[in-house]
């Protein structure tokens, strides 16, 4: 074995081979350092981190669709059952997410036809379990009647472009091939500007499919009672082999009572309608609790 000032020639390459790779991972060091310190020392071309994508649909199990729908209470019985839910509505953040709890959700303005074949796109490998939409009421209700006459100035065509955007959806729920509804107050001039419900129904009347004491996760109680415990008549148009209603479990409606103070009269109003303010509006388009569970029970093993 020779001494230090006389390596043999393999020794001399190893080392220096050592001394390269010692200074590829000093630098690598460096460059970490540098982006963690947040100093401009970084790799210039070093990308920044990705965001995580976001999950798409497994393919496995059935899904379940809901249209203009903001509040995702109509898909709650069906995510707690399994079924992969979807929600579209416009004011979603734009494209597709999920919620923490579990929701996929579109941000999409579903005006369009176009919008709507996107639905049937995303769902065309799937096996869709049910589909449910509550498209816009404000120019269909009876409820903005004294708006119509000034509505109808501006576009005179104000509410059959409104029906007519009513029965794309129907349209598009069909190629679903599944059982479906769409809801809007029974009052609705649907049943004019296209056809009659097919089914009414109050709030109330599927009220104990919830809990006593089970309040509603998004509204006051003064605004909706527990067990849904008011009344407001909605009216479903349906299909796709929805054969029938859900089992009614009635509950006794509350009202908000009150003298008029000019007539001295007793009067009541369900609260839900009583509830002014955006809190009030957003609670009246809400389908109800109860109705959902009950849906879910009937057509979640059709």
């Amino acid at each position: 074995m020779g001494d230090a000032g006389h390596l043999p020639v393999h020794s001399l390459q190893v080392l220096r081979a050592a001394a390269k790779h010692l200074s590829k991972a000093a630098k690598l060091l460096r460059q970490v350092s540098a982006v963690d310190s947040g100093s401009d020392d970084a790799d210039p071309n070093r990308q920044p981190p990705r965001p995580a994508p976001v999950p798409k649909p497994s393919g496995n199990g059935p899904v379940v669709v809901s249209l203009f729908d903001y509040t995702c209470i109509g898909l709650e019985p069906w995510k707690a059952r399994g079924f992969e839910v979807h929600a579209y509505d416009r004011r979603h953040p734009p494209g597709h997410s999920v919620t923490a709890s579990g929701v996929h959700i579109h941000g999409v303005d579903l005006g369009s036809q176009e919008a709507l074949q996107s639905v049937l796109n995303e769902h065309a490998d799937r096996d869709v379990a049910f589909a449910m939409a509550y498209p816009p009421c404000t120019e269909l209700s009876r409820a903005g009647a004294r708006y119509w006459k000034e509505k109808g100035e501006v576009d005179p065509h104000f509410q059959d472009n409104a029906a007519a955007l009513v029965q794309r959806v129907d349209a598009t729920l069909q190629e679903l091939k599944c059982p479906y509804y769409i809801e809007n107050p029974a009052s609705s001039t649907l049943r004019n500007l296209w056809r009659t419900p097919d089914h009414t129904f109050e709030p109330c009347w599927f009220g104990g499919y919830l809990d006593t004491n089970d309040a509603h996760p998004m509204f006051p109680a003064h605004i909706v009672p527990n067990q849904d415990a008011y009344t407001k008549r909605t009216g479903l148009w349906v299909g796709g082999g929805f054969h029938q209603m859900p089992p009614q479990k009635r509950v006794e409606p509350t009202y908000k009572e009150w003298t008029d103070g000019a007539t001295g009269k007793r009067r009541r109003v369900t609260p839900i309608l009583y509830s002014g303010g955006a809190e009030g509006k957003e609670a009246r388009h809400a389908t109800p609790r109860g109705f959902s569970e009950a849906i879910a029970v009937a057509y979640a093993h059709v």
